[in-house]
């Protein structure tokens, strides 16, 4: 049993590598999808395609049993959405560099910042 362990390490070892490369392309696909429906308005049409193209060219590419492709369609994959989130995160810094002043995040309005209280408090002891 340890003879045929020792044997098949590196059948097992490459099987291991391929169920993770696909399992790390399905979450980034799942990412990739979730991020554009996300930045619908944010990104230009030009950039949406782009993932759009990625993300049918990985799928496609695990379908085979090419594993160099997938990685390279992975990789790929990965390049474009580093780019549109620089470029939405720089373009939300930009809109916010342009209105100084403003708070983050005003109060509702209608509602009143609530003030602290001095109240005037007598210790019991519940001992006696």
């Amino acid at each position: 049993m340890v003879k045929q362990a020792d044997q098949f390490a590196a059948q097992d070892q490459k099987r291991k590598e391929e169920a993770e490369l696909r399992n790390t392309a399905d979450n980034l696909i799942y990412s990739a999808e979730r991020l554009t429906k996300e930045l619908a308005g944010k990104v230009s049409k030009e950039q949406s395609d782009q993932i759009t193209k990625a993300i049918s060219e990985l799928r496609e590419s695990l379908a085979g049993k090419d594993l160099g492709t997938i990685k390279q369609k992975l990789d790929a994959l990965q390049k474009i959405l580093q780019d549109v989130g620089t470029a939405a995160y720089q373009q939300v810094a930009q809109q916010k560099s342009e209105t100084p002043g403003e708070p983050a995040s005003p109060p509702p309005p209608g509602e009143k910042k609530e003030q602290p209280v001095d109240v005037d408090y007598k210790v019991v002891d519940d001992k006696k």
